[in-house]
């Protein structure tokens, strides 16, 4: 397009320039140059050029380009600053390239559009200033984006100009998009990972009480629930335990579970059962029975020799000493028989009085000793006997009596001990009932347990129960103790005491008196000749030796000289010492 431009001379300065510009189509600027002097100019340029004058004494006219980012168009003087222009020339007479989407420019004269950061965009918008922040909920995670996009399902972004959106921390979730935050877990659900679209419910045996759970939790032992999203667990009722969480199991036989909310059960304690499942107690055991050990199902009779009177918790009880139950699943005892007992607890059967003891009744009594001179010689006594007369028993509980010694007597039942005999009395046997007088030629002088003594020789006695010998007088002999005194010979010794007549040996000894013998004349001479006989015999024996010893020293010293001798006519000899 052309036209006539006409410049009033007198509107402009003298020295003012003016520059017309015009881009062809291959970027070549054609400059014109007049020589204006006039008060009114007129000349012809185009668009994109502007007139600069140059007056001094001659006015110069030419066209100039306009400067990168500026335009002109017809209506101009001058080159304006353009927003933008892509390649730093003006484009169009009249106007500047717009910045695209995803791209701004706010500064006059620009050579480009800026690009919009992440978390920026120009809403898909040309021609933008500035880039506009991402909403809550939206982002731009890359440079010059058009728009912002919104947050997918799982994530959030709770804040402007977000490059990025957040995952869902656990706990929560966000089923939308464009999401600026996420919702809790309800109770009775839970998130355990980032970037939940949905929660989900607490598996069977486990609840949330709260919101934004990231986990369940487990019920305690002995509490349950059987649902999914629960947000408590219950106890389970009396009778029933749980330990898996999701269900409540009955407590066994033999146990049971007295308050709810148990996590195990407990045995049935001795002495109690229980034959059922799922109960809250255990049951005592009827009379007659019992449980040892805990956990009974079923309870048991007492065993032979144990009892027990009532129903209840208790044991069995062993029967006392004195009584017996032979019998099981009993509920008393039984005393024993006439002539049986029972020495221990928990007897099943009595036993037999020992020898030496007896029972006459009947009863829980135990067997007694029999007393001392009474004895029982039999087992199951049912009394003693006393000892017969010639025994004795002086201790109690023994199963015979005893004789009694040599010496003693008893004449009576029932002793306890024996006498001795009196003086001039004795029992020759064991287990005498009396005691018989001493025979003749014996004598007991005082009551003891020795029998009686025979007389020594030379005595006699010639009655029954002597306490005392007579010795035999002078002129008399007693051959034996029970005979009289017997007259002795005149030429017979018999001195007091003589058993036998005594006689002097002849012809050496003759009768001196009825005491002694003395020696006769023949036998001195005999004694006399023999001492002479025996001393001439010691006296020869005598003279003998000393010849003999005499002789051996006069050998000794002759041998001795005769050394001597030799050692005097020996030559010295040398030793080497």
């Amino acid at each position: 397009m052309k036209s006539k431009l006409i410049l009033d001379y007198t509107q402009l300065n003298r020295h003012s320039s003016y520059s017309f510009l015009r881009l062809t189509g291959h970027g070549i600027s054609l400059a014109f140059v007049f020589t204006v002097c006039l008060t009114t100019l007129t000349f012809n340029y185009s668009d994109g050029f502007i007139p600069i004058l140059n007056c001094s004494s001659v006015l110069n006219v030419s066209c100039e380009l306009c400067k990168p980012g500026t335009f002109a168009n017809i209506s101009t003087v001058h080159c304006g600053c353009c927003r933008y222009s892509s390649h730093g020339v003006c484009v169009n007479a009249s106007s500047c390239t717009e910045c695209p989407v995803g791209e701004h420019q706010s500064r006059y004269g620009s050579l480009s559009c800026d690009i919009c950061p992440p978390g920026t965009s120009t809403n898909n918008q040309t021609h933008q200033e500035s880039c506009a922040k991402c909403s809550p909920g939206h982002y731009s995670n890359e440079n010059g984006s058009a728009y912002c996009s919104p947050c997918q399902e799982g994530y959030y972004s709770n804040q402007t100009g977000s490059a990025n959106c957040k995952a869902c921390p656990l706990g929560s979730f966000c089923n939308e998009t464009g999401s600026a935050q996420c919702s809790p877990c309800p109770e009775g659900y839970y998130s355990n990972h980032t970037g939940s679209t949905n929660c989900k419910a607490c598996p069977v045996g486990s609840f949330s009480n709260k919101t934004g759970s990231a986990q369940c939790t487990s019920c305690s032992p002995g509490y349950y629930n059987n649902e999914t999203g629960s947000t408590s667990c219950e106890p389970c009722e009396a009778g029933y335990y749980s330990f898996n969480t999701s269900e409540c199991l009955p407590c066994d036989a033999g146990s049971y579970s007295a308050a709810p909310g148990s996590s195990v059960c407990k045995q049935c304690p001795a002495g109690s059962h229980q034959p059922n499942t799922g109960q809250s107690g255990c049951e005592g055991c009827p009379a007659g029975s019992e449980t040892r050990v805990s956990g009974s199902v079923n309870c048991t009779g007492c065993l032979p020799g144990h009892y027990k009177n009532d129903s209840g918790f208790d044991v069995c009880q062993e029967c006392p000493i004195g009584s017996h139950q032979p019998e099981s699943g009993q509920e008393s005892c039984i005393g024993c028989p006439e002539g049986y007992e029972s020495r221990l607890n928990g007897s099943a059967n009595c036993t037999a009085c020992i020898p030496g003891y007896y029972k006459n009744e009947s009863g829980f009594d135990l067997c007694q000793e029999c007393p001392i001179g009474f004895n029982a010689s039999s087992a199951n006594s049912t009394s003693c006997e006393p000892c017969p007369e010639g025994y004795y028993q002086n201790l109690s509980g023994k199963p015979l009596c005893n004789p009694c010694d040599v010496g003693t007597f008893c004449n009576s039942t029932g002793c306890s001990h024996c006498e001795d005999c009196d003086q001039g009395t004795e029992a020759l046997v064991a287990g005498s009932n009396n005691c018989t007088l001493c025979k003749p030629g014996s004598f007991k002088e005082s009551t003891s347990a020795e029998n009686c003594k025979i007389c020594k020789h030379g005595w006699f006695t010639t009655k029954s129960g002597s306490l005392e010998c007579t010795e035999c007088p002078v002129h008399y002999f007693c051959p034996t103790p029970d005979r009289d005194k017997q007259q002795c010979s005149p030429q017979a010794l018999c001195p007091p005491g003589s058993a036998v007549p005594g006689w002097c040996p002849s012809p050496l000894y003759v009768k001196e008196s009825d005491y002694d013998c003395k020696a006769s004349s023949e036998l001195i001479g005999i004694v006399v000749g023999a001492c002479i006989v025996f001393c001439l015999l010691v006296a020869f024996a005598a003279f003998k030796r000393y010849r003999k010893r005499s002789q051996t020293i006069k050998i000794e010293n002759a041998e001795r000289r005769q050394l001597v001798s030799q050692e005097e006519s020996s030559p010295p000899v040398y030793t080497g010492l």
